[in-house]
């Protein structure tokens, strides 16, 4: 091989950068070379971890011609076929003046011309990676070239070999689903082509009777005689036909009980479905509640914390109030000894001044030192009438956190009854859901039974079939042996 030039090596990491975009777009995960390995080797592809990881011009072209043959039917044989007609068409045309748009045209290099293994090699390159591609489209790769295949890529290589993994999963995931469809359409297939081949048969046998009766100079009394025959046939016909109408009238009762019971089917996977979902509401209830009720206990804690300590201030405003209470008394005591020390300095004044004036004053100044205790008497009062109060608030507080737990306990007691009611609900709903399943079942085991009867009808019809078939073998060697012994 010839060296890389340093143009495509300069490029190459700006191809590394796109293709690894390619990569993250794509719809199938890429897999790790040891994984693409075990799943090539399980699918009976030859493949080694050292070749996917350092992949060759030869490996490829060999495992992409077993991809095409397993997956497409596309041997190697079919494109060497495919191969040499086109060599062949080339060869026709070379010296024609039309230009075609599938002819391929090899241009000389050095003034001479490739020789026939270069070109059938290139030919069978180019055929490949036509099939090929088509064949990774399925599998959802779209970039495919010829330099995959000539010069492969390891990181590429990669992520081709990881599509037709992920392609093979998913059709052995689902080829169960179409294998008894296969399987029908190969044996109505066997039967179309066994019935042509007969009716070729029949046919011809026709044409070579009707050329020797028309050749036959005594075609008269012949004619009579396959003119009877052929009414008998007809008769015969005629009945066939009857019974194929019955078996079709049949066929279209089971086709209309067939769809009635689908429709019966569809309305219980809806209720079915509905279960479903009225079960997963059950288990979210059932799986949440719990929670929630711990939740609310803790939030009733709370409330029952946030009381207590509503409590204990009042009892400490309480406190407070009464040592207020004893302050308002040592300040009464003041007073009182501020009083006598007044009447002491109210004597001296008398004595002093004039005893009347100072007897007035003090007499006076009595009168509204009275007025403030008597106003002082109706504050203490008042804060024993709030004392009085806040003791009644605290004792209706203490009820009200009372009945707020018992509350809570009931409200407990009747979370719990609800679930264990929910629960019951569920089984009920479990046993229900059980007996749909039981229900579905039996309608399959129908719809099983239909399809038998039905195959059986249409195996004694394929029965009648062919014995009308022998009996024309039989009437044309008769009208052959009859025709050989008039000649």
């Amino acid at each position: 091989m010839s060296r890389l030039s340093t143009i495509y090596r300069q490029g190459q990491p700006q191809v590394n950068r796109r293709h690894i975009q390619i990569v993250q777009q794509d719809a199938f995960p890429l897999l790790d070379a040891k994984e693409i390995t075990i799943c090539l080797q399980s699918c009976d592809f030859i493949a080694t971890e050292e070749l996917v990881t350092k992949p060759t011009s030869q490996f490829i072209k060999t495992l992409f011609e077993q991809f095409l043959d397993t997956f497409m039917g596309i041997s190697n044989d079919v494109i060497v076929k495919k191969v040499k007609g086109n060599k062949q068409e080339n060869g026709s045309h070379e010296n024609g003046n039309g230009n075609h748009e599938n002819d391929i045209r090899i241009e000389p290099s050095d003034n001479s011309y490739l020789d026939d293994s270069d070109t059938f090699s290139t030919l069978h390159l180019i055929t490949l990676h036509r099939a090929a591609y088509k064949f990774f489209q399925g599998c959802g790769i779209y970039d495919l070239t010829l330099m995959d295949i000539m010069r492969p890529d390891p990181l590429k290589t990669r992520r081709f070999l990881s599509a037709v993994v992920n392609f093979a999963r998913f059709r052995e995931e689902h080829s169960a689903e179409c294998e008894q469809l296969v399987i029908a359409s190969e044996s109505s297939l066997e039967k179309i082509r066994n019935v042509q081949s007969e009716n070729d048969r029949i046919a011809n046998q026709l044409t070579s009777l009707k050329e020797k009766l028309e050749s036959d100079g005594q075609k008269k009394a012949s004619l009579k005689q396959v003119n009877s025959y052929n009414l008998k046939l007809e008769s015969e016909l005629k009945k066939l036909k009857k019974a194929q109408e019955i078996v079709t009238l049949e066929h279209t009762q089971y086709k209309e009980e067939k769809s009635h019971l689908i429709e019966k089917l569809d309305d219980i996977q809806y209720l079915v479905s509905e279960a479903n979902r009225d079960l997963e509401r059950l288990r979210i209830y059932s799986t949440t509640d719990v929670s929630t009720l711990h939740k609310i206990v803790a939030d009733l804690e709370t409330q029952l914390s946030l009381l207590q300590e509503s409590y204990r201030n009042s009892i400490q405003y309480d406190q407070n109030l009464s040592i207020t209470i004893e302050s308002i008394q040592n300040v009464e005591n003041e007073l009182k000894n501020l009083f006598r020390i007044l009447e002491e300095i109210s004597n001296d004044i008398t004595k002093e001044n004039e005893s009347s004036t100072r007897l007035n004053d003090t007499q006076e100044y009595l009168d509204q030192l009275n007025l403030q205790s008597n106003d002082l008497s109706k504050q203490i009062q008042q804060i024993q009438r709030q004392l009085s109060n806040m003791n009644e608030k605290t004792e209706k507080l203490k009820i009200q956190a009372d009945e707020r737990i018992a509350k809570s306990q009931q409200q407990l007691m009747n979370y719990r009854l609800d679930y264990t009611k929910l629960v019951e609900q569920r089984n009920l709903k479990e046993e229900e859901y059980n007996k749909k399943k039981e229900l579905i079942s039996e309608i399959e085991s129908n719809i099983s039974k239909k399809k038998l009867e039905y195959l059986m009808e249409v195996r004694n019809t394929e029965l009648k079939v062919t014995r009308l078939n022998a009996q024309i073998k039989l009437y044309l060697e008769e009208v052959g042996k009859k025709v050989f012994t008039s000649s």
